[in-house]
């Protein structure tokens, strides 16, 4: 199942920042620069490593 993360601060300058935040999370997502959003493939517990992750690496969700 998808779930979707929007973040306010999302360029393409910062989408290396991403993958950062998320590489030793375990999640399976994809970057999606024309909604400003990370596509997060997996359940609740995915979404919920996502979150944390993102918000540590200073993004804002919205």
């Amino acid at each position: 199942m998808s779930k979707i993360i929007l973040l306010e601060n999302l360029t393409e300058e910062n989408i290396s920042e991403i993958e950062n935040a998320l590489a030793y999370s375990g999640v399976v997502y994809r970057v999606s620069l024309k909604d400003k959003a990370v596509i997060i493939e997996g359940d609740n517990d995915a979404l919920h490593r996502a979150k944390v992750a993102l918000t540590a690496q200073g993004f804002i969700i919205k």
